[in-house]
């Protein structure tokens, strides 16, 4: 197969779980002896280079704001940007030529919130059939998280009109697929997949690469204190806050927190409320070699997590993993550490899981489970279902199937 996924964000200009799973699926995909090219945005102009067997096409594209700067920009040139990228018919005009000169058969879609999705009948006017995976709420909130200082209940005006606009071309793909069973409630919920919504839906779990120390638990390292571990996006959504708050009612000494990961603008505020505690913001860290430092992974979630990558590499590093209760984390959770879910709306309750570690609090895992899980979260697995996926939309008569 000739396969082109196309995602917002890509390294090196984000290292998120939507783009870990592209890299992990190309990849995958080269080596079975496919023809696999990645389509990412960039802040800035660059040809078109290779990793291993696969094509990486940078694109640059023509908006109000370039995406490396949006963060950091004023509130209306943000909302404007925002507005415009819908509708931007010079960036998909950009990205609709490269698809034509790939002359893919399977275009996969991935996280779309800085591109138009307009790109989707423009991938099947050049003859590909199109899949698109749910990697966040971006067809239904225009910060692609339904989070707005808490759990948005309702779909506000601003986003009504940007999934209104992300949506007209629904029905140009061939196959959603969502990557947790929460995801794909949430768009059926708001009916925002178009027409034939079941038929065209599936669930197909993120992949995570074998660790070391995967298929074992391992105790906390000797000589050294108990250290959890928390890595990711330091954003209020992420629950950094909830985290640091939780650990204030801990004892002054027996622990340590590292905090892994970079703030889209400053950290400032994280750092100010952790002041007196034995927290170190280590900054951005390769994943496995930190969780190679920590003896308890904590995934404090706020917002309705779409799936939390960082929950499976936790269990297959060997390490306790606790998650809150929000969006897809009990789903993965619950297979493995059911005892390790805590309340987000109730800090004190996060405090209790981690002074039972402190306390010495052990597990042992079976062989069978520990094996049954890292099968569901395997690289293999998860390549193997998109293949499904692939050829059952290849081997349609009609589009929207």
């Amino acid at each position: 197969m000739n396969i082109v996924h196309i995602t917002s964000a890509f390294r090196p200009y984000a290292v998120g779980g939507a783009e870990v799973v592209v890299t992990n699926l190309a990849q995958r995909q080269a080596q079975d002896g496919h023809s696999v090219s990645i389509l990412h945005l960039s802040p800035d102009e660059r040809e078109p280079y290779a990793e291993g067997s696969v094509a990486i096409y940078p694109i640059r594209p023509p908006y109000l704001v370039d995406i490396g700067d949006h963060a950091a920009s004023p509130a209306l040139v943000r909302k404007l940007n925002k507005i415009q990228i819908p509708i931007n018919g010079l960036a998909v005009q950009k990205i609709s030529s490269i698809i034509k000169s790939i002359e893919p058969g399977i275009v996969h879609t991935h996280s779309l919130p800085d591109i138009s999705t307009f790109i989707w009948p423009a991938a099947k006017s050049a003859g590909a059939r199109v899949v698109h995976t749910l990697h966040d709420y971006d067809l239904l909130c225009g910060r692609a998280t339904l989070f707005k200082g808490g759990n948005c209940e309702r779909i506000h005006s601003d986003c009504k009109v940007h999934a209104y606009l992300k949506r007209l071309p629904l029905n140009a793909v061939d196959r959603f697929v969502s990557i947790s069973q929460k995801v794909i409630d949430k768009h059926l919920e708001h009916h925002a997949l178009g027409e034939r919504e079941l038929s065209r839906t599936s669930v197909i779990w993120n992949g995570s690469p074998e660790h070391d120390a995967s298929g074992g638990l391992r105790g906390p390292r000797a000589g050294r204190p108990l250290t959890f571990g928390f890595i990711g996006r330091l954003v209020p959504e992420k629950g950094v806050g909830f985290l640091i708050e939780a650990c204030r009612a801990l004892p002054t000494s027996g622990w340590s927190l590292k905090i892994a990961g970079k703030a889209p603008v400053s950290d400032k505020d994280f750092r100010e409320a952790a002041e007196g505690l034995p927290i170190e913001f280590v900054g951005w860290r390769d994943s496995q070699q930190f969780l190679d430092e920590v003896d308890v992974l904590i995934v404090p979630s706020l917002w309705d997590e779409p799936f939390g990558l960082t929950v499976i590499e936790g269990v297959r590093a060997g390490i306790p993993v606790i998650g809150s209760n929000r969006g897809a984390i009990p789903e993965i959770l619950s297979d493995i550490y059911p005892d390790l879910i805590f309340d987000a709306e109730a800090p004190e309750t996060l405090t209790s899981l981690l002074l039972d570690f402190i306390r010495g609090r052990s597990f042992e895992l079976g062989d069978d489970l520990v094996r049954d899980f890292s099968k569901k979260v395997s690289i293999e697995g998860m390549v193997s279902s998109y293949y499904e996926v692939y050829n059952s939309v290849a081997s349609s008569n009609s589009p929207g199937v």
